[in-house]
C-alpha cells in the first residue's frame, strides 16, 4: 500500500475510534419504594478518543456475566446509557458495548474493560 494511502487510513481510524468508559455509581434512594436504595447503577460514556468529545448517538449494550442485558440503552445527549444493577448481593463482571447508529457510520464500535461488581455493590 503506498504511504500517502496508509497515512489516510490512519487518519480516517484516528477520527472514528471511539471508547467507553464505564463507571459504577452508588446506589440511588428509591422514592417511590419507601425510600430503599436500589441497586448500584452502571453508567457507561462513550467518546471519540480523538478529542474527547461525546458521542450522542447509538447504543450500548450492558453484558453481565459474559450475557447482555435486556435491550441495547440509546445514548442520551451527553454520550450517556445506564442499567440499574438492582439489589441483588451477588458478585459479577460488567462490561458495555457501544455500536454506532447508521446516522454515525464514520465511527467504530468500541466495549468498555469488564468491571467487577462485589457483593457490597462496589
Amino acid at each position: 500500500m503506498p504511504l500517502c494511502c496508509s497515512r489516510s487510513l490512519a487518519r480516517r481510524i484516528e477520527i472514528g475510534a471511539t471508547a467507553v468508559v464505564l463507571t459504577l455509581e452508588k446506589p440511588l434512594l428509591n422514592r417511590m419504594k419507601l425510600n430503599r436504595p436500589t441497586g448500584p447503577v452502571a453508567v457507561a460514556r462513550v467518546i471519540r478518543l480523538s478529542g474527547g468529545a461525546p458521542v450522542r448517538n447509538g447504543t450500548v449494550q450492558f453484558v453481565i456475566d459474559g450475557v447482555g442485558v435486556g435491550e441495547p440503552a440509546r445514548l442520551n445527549e451527553v454520550g450517556v446509557a445506564t442499567l440499574n444493577l438492582g439489589a441483588e448481593g451477588r458478585a459479577h463482571t460488567i462490561s458495555a458495548r457501544y455500536r454506532p447508529s447508521s446516522k454515525e457510520d464514520h465511527l467504530y464500535a468500541s466495549q468498555s474493560p469488564q468491571l467487577r461488581l462485589t457483593e457490597e455493590g462496589r
